[in-house]
């Protein structure tokens, strides 16, 4: 047995001695891998046989293994030459119609005749398609493909974009207004002339047919940033050649890169969608370009302006310094009133007569209302009178100085009983003007209608004005008629409206002794009236009106102890305390106090803290405030409204508060004023001056308003708080008019405490007429503060306020109002004066559309470069496009963009170039290949394009050394071996690619040739063993023998 395992050892040494050979021999094979040799021992026994005294019976050869580890790597000039680095094999096909992959870390190839690159062996390289970019687009076996060299670069490519990166210096002169320039002598380019730009960039460019031609870009500064537009501002002008190139409209973008749009007022948006619901980016719109609209104008007010009124037998002439005064008077007009001795009931009816018309209203609801409804009847045909209802009573009353014509009114209670009208009360017509007398009739002296309101009529006092002091008197009643004044409710109970009033001599001596019943009484109380008759409450003057009526009819003993009616006091309103006054009009009498009893708060005249007023002097109640309705709808108050009289024009003008589109404003006369000596001639407004007159709406934006706000209250007022004494006054100024305020001491909310200040400003009213009105006062809560706004608007709109630092009007901040500028929108025209248009596709025109969008693109002028105060390009972005350029060469129309939007800067460096390239190119040859470590590989081309190919296809394996050798250091895959996992080089589980490159043998020459020196002791160590059983054999043989 000795000799047969001994046998198994030469036969071990021998296939050692082959796989060591073999990794010697392939030692400078590239891409081999080396080989080792794995043995197991022979051991067999049987079932009976004693192990521990077994022996082997040699050795077997197992397996001869792979070893895959990496080879060293040596450069080479041969492009196509590949290593890898780390883990994959290249994916070879045997043929192009092969379904067979092999793969090989060999990457030794060449190209074969037709351009595909092969191993020695004549295989194909396989690689995965790619995009321009070199990213694979599809992985898999089937989409793989040969590698194939194409010879040339095809036809040559056209230029169509320009990348330019430039740094355009800040310092750099704005050509155009250069003092060299002139009105003679205008500023215009000249590609020739380098004084009429400031630099220039040239760059090669391509046709189709793949010729040169040089594009010359000039810039020329225009404008450096201002406030009014933060913007640097460059010309560009490209030359191919000879021939200038026009650019592409580009629309207007900010430093955010948002599209800018425009209305019609100028205003700029990036969002329009937000206010207009109809917004459509994409509708056609007139072409503006940015720089145009440059002109601004304020917002204007609506205006009315009267003809020219200095006629010599009608009108007035104010003289050329304005010194002639006007005559106004206030005629008595003939008025008629019926009263009747009952009152109209079910079945009953008025019939009224003026001897030509019959106008007759049956019974309705009530008496009252049937006369109301009778009245609306006769001033429905009547234009010579107008008819009133005054509680029960009708009064009759001429328009002019027609006496009223007879008439007669007849009525029944229930259809049968007659109703005794009588006519009483009568007063005749007096004091009229006559035209061309020189005297005016102030009575409806004129109606106004501001912003859409419902027409106010004013009364002028009787008196004599210059031109300027009738617009100024026109001017307070209109902003009073128009005006948020309330009227004044008196309490129901008589005891809640008295007035105790008295008297001392210059020695301050009581003398108000009343006649009283009993003789003598130390009071002389008024008792003032609950309301008007007809109305529910008073107006001001009513009210002064009122008090004056009960003061004329007081009966007291004088100072010579004779009784007498009518107490010598002149009742007023100052109008910046807002309170009664009471003044003495008998120099005997000294001082005067009025009061009410302690608690009644309707006329502010507390006796607790009423005196006596100084000798002489006029006595001041206490603050009233109206508490009844406002006289006009908060809807009809208008503010503001101004009337001005022109010495140079003679014309009186009439001017709206507020500016805007819905500014507006009309002036006529009222119906049945007198066509002759009425206000018609002095203010040049009817038939006469329709010619003369102008009436315009407002324009552009609508003014806002002077505002304060106060800092944070002192105190807490999220609830309800106390106003003392120590704190309660307030001190405001509102459009140039200065008040004071008192709030009563009491406790408040937040809210309630604002309404009281409000209320109380907007009576503030200057002496000389102006007033305050429409004052907004709003509190709030978040940041516990107060806010006061004008009721005005404009440049004059403002406040101040100086308070107590509980309610934080020791600290303000203070807005004026402001009047818009709006900006004249200027639309591009082409040469021939056609205003343009952008349709819907985006093309220039001059066909308008049907209609127009309230916002439109904005856009650059042609060429522009704009930078910000930082030197941030802010526009164009997306680059340029110009006009096609004809190379008249037979080739096609050259379309060139410049993208100036990647690098371009304007800072105070030099000009510089800091890139530029282009896309054209010419027809080119191969010159070379690059092989990137991820392999892509890319041809290289004469004419400076680059093609990727293609990506090679890695190989790698879940257990390499059970792919089968099939020479030439290739290897197939087998069901050891698995499927092979197909990847892209410096991917997870694949190595990086080097070109130019190979990876020798991994064959260690020293480890090699120690293994030859085993194998063959080994050899020599089984040979001698057989030989010494062979001759221990023959021993045994020859002694048996």
């Amino acid at each position: 047995m000795s000799f047969y395992t001994s046998l198994t050892g030469l036969n071990a040494a021998q296939a050692q001695l082959g796989i060591t050979s073999n990794n010697v021999s392939n030692v400078g094979t590239v891409g081999f891998k080396k080989s080792r040799a794995e043995f197991g021992d022979i051991f067999a026994t049987s079932p009976l046989e004693n192990a521990s005294s077994a022996i082997g019976q040699g050795v077997l050869l197992k397996k001869v293994n792979q070893q895959f580890s990496q080879g060293n790597i040596e450069f080479s000039s041969n492009s196509l030459d590949l290593a890898i680095s780390g883990q994959g094999f290249f994916a070879l096909k045997p043929s192009q119609t092969s379904n067979q992959t092999v793969y090989t870390r060999a990457g030794s190839f060449s190209v074969n005749n037709d351009r595909y690159v092969v191993d020695s062996s004549g295989q194909y390289l396989q690689t995965f398609p790619v995009n321009d970019d070199g990213s694979v687009i599809a992985t898999g076996l089937s989409s793989a493909k040969s590698l194939q060299l194409p010879s040339t670069a095809g036809l040559p490519q056209p230029s169509s974009q320009i990348e330019l990166g430039l740094n355009l210096p800040a310092g750099a002169s704005i050509l155009p207004k250069s003092a060299a320039y002139t009105v003679d002598n205008p500023y215009s380019f000249d590609r020739n002339d380098s004084d009429t730009f400031n630099k220039s960039t040239s760059i090669t460019v391509y046709d189709s047919l793949g010729n040169p031609h040089i594009a010359t870009v000039y810039y020329v500064k225009t404008s450096s940033a201002t406030e009014a537009d933060p913007t640097n501002k460059w010309d560009t002008k490209i030359f191919i050649g000879d021939k200038e190139l026009d650019p592409s409209i580009i629309s207007a973008k900010n430093d955010k890169s948002e599209t800018m749009y425009m209305n019609k007022f100028g205003q700029i948006s990036t969002n329009p969608a937000a206010t207009d619901p109809t917004f459509n980016a994409a509708a056609a719109h007139p072409l503006y370009f940015n720089d145009d609209q440059n002109t601004t104008v304020p917002s204007e007010p609506a205006t009315f302006s009267g003809g020219y009124m200095t006629r010599a037998t009608v009108g007035h002439d104010f003289g050329s310094t304005d010194s002639n005064e006007v005559s106004i008077v206030a005629p008595v007009r003939e008025v008629d009133t019926f009263s009747f001795d009952a009152n109209v009931s079910t079945g009953g009816g008025i019939s009224f007569s003026d001897g030509t018309s019959t106008y007759a209203q049956d019974f309705i609801t009530s008496h009252t209302a049937t006369l109301d409804a009778l009245v609306t009847k006769i001033n429905v045909g009547q234009s010579d009178f107008m008819a009133e209802r005054a509680g029960s009573t009708m009064t009759l009353t001429a328009f002019n100085a027609t006496a009223l014509p007879t008439m007669t009114v007849t009525a029944t209670t229930d259809g049968a009983t007659a109703i005794n009208a009588t006519k009483t009360n009568t007063y005749a017509s007096s004091g009229w003007s006559t035209e061309g007398g020189g005297t005016f009739d102030g009575t409806n002296f004129v109606s106004v209608s501001v912003d859409g309101s419902d027409p106010q009529t004013i009364d002028i006092a009787a008196g004599s004005y210059t031109g300027t002091e009738l617009a100024a008197e026109m001017t307070r009643q209109l902003n009073s008629k128009f005006g948020d004044e309330r009227s004044y409710k008196m309490p129901t109970a008589a005891e809640d409206r008295t007035v105790t009033i008295e008297l001392q001599d210059r020695s301050g001596n009581d003398i108000n002794k009343g006649m009283g019943v009993g003789g003598l009484t130390n009071d002389l109380t008024i008792v003032v009236d609950q309301y008007q008759e007809g109305t529910t409450d008073f107006t001001r003057e009513q009210l002064v009106a009122n008090v004056q009526a009960k003061v004329d009819a007081v009966t007291y003993t004088g100072t010579d102890s004779v009784a007498v009616t009518g107490l010598p006091i002149t009742v007023g309103y100052d109008l910046t305390t807002r309170a009664l006054t009471f003044t003495p009009t008998n120099a005997t009498y000294g001082s005067v106090k009025a009061s009410s009893p302690t608690g009644v708060v309707a006329f502010g005249l507390d006796s607790a803290t009423a005196a006596f007023s100084d000798v002489g002097e006029v006595f001041n109640g206490g603050q009233i405030v109206p508490a009844g309705d406002l006289n006009l709808d908060a809807k009809q108050q208008r503010t503001g409204l101004v009337v001005t009289y022109g010495k140079d024009s003679h014309k009186f003008s009439f001017r709206s508060g507020t500016t805007g589109e819905a500014s507006t404003i009309s002036v006529t006369i009222p119906s049945g004023t007198a066509s002759f000596g009425g206000a018609s001639h002095l203010l040049g407004i009817g038939a006469t001056y329709d010619t003369e007159v102008a009436n315009t709406t407002g324009t552009g934006l609508a003014s806002t308003a002077g505002a304060v706000t106060g800092s944070k209250a002192g105190v807490d007022i999220t609830g309800t708080f106390s106003v003392t004494s120590n704190d309660n006054t307030i001190s405001v100024t509102i459009d140039g008019v200065d008040g004071t305020v008192v709030i009563p001491p009491a406790a408040y909310t937040g809210h309630t405490f604002a309404q009281a200040i409000q209320d109380r400003i907007n009576l503030i009213q200057h002496t000389d007429g102006r007033q305050v009105n429409d004052v907004e006062v709003k509190f709030e809560q978040a940041g516990q503060f107060f806010s006061v706004t004008s009721g005005t608007v404009g440049a004059n709109s403002s406040v101040n306020i100086n308070g107590h630092s509980n309610w934080g009007f020791d600290t303000t901040s203070q807005i004026r109002g402001t009047v818009p500028a709006v900006t004249v929108v200027t639309q591009a025209k082409d040469r021939e004066g056609n205003l343009l248009y952008i349709d819907q596709s985006g093309k220039q025109t001059t066909q308008k559309p049907d209609t127009t969008p309230a916002w439109t693109p904005i856009y650059l002028d042609k060429g522009e470069l704009t930078f910000d105060t930082y030197g941030k390009l802010i526009s164009p972005k997306e680059g340029v496009k110009y006009s096609p350029f004809d190379p008249s060469n037979g080739s096609d129309l050259l379309t060139l963009g410049v993208d100036y939007g990647k690098f371009s800067t304007q800072y105070s460096a030099p000009f510089s170039v800091l890139s530029l390239s282009q896309d054209g190119y010419p027809s080119g040859q191969l010159d070379g290949l690059d092989i990137d470590s991820g392999g892509v590989v890319r041809a290289n081309y004469t004419n400076g394009t680059q093609v990727a190919l293609g990506k090679l296809m890695m190989a790698n394996f879940a257990n390499p050394n059970g792919l089968k050798q099939v020479g030439n250091a290739n290897f197939v895959s087998t069901t050891n071996s698995g499927a092979a996992d197909l990847g892209e080089a410096g991917s997870d589980g694949f190595g990086d690619i080097q070109g130019g490159a190979l990876e020798r043998a991994n064959v260690d020459l020293t480890e090699e040739l120690v293994n030859l020196i085993t194998a063959q002791r080994n050899f020599q160590a089984n040979a001698k063993a057989i030989e010494t059983s062979s001759s221990l054999t023959q021993t045994i043989i020859n002694i048996r023998g």
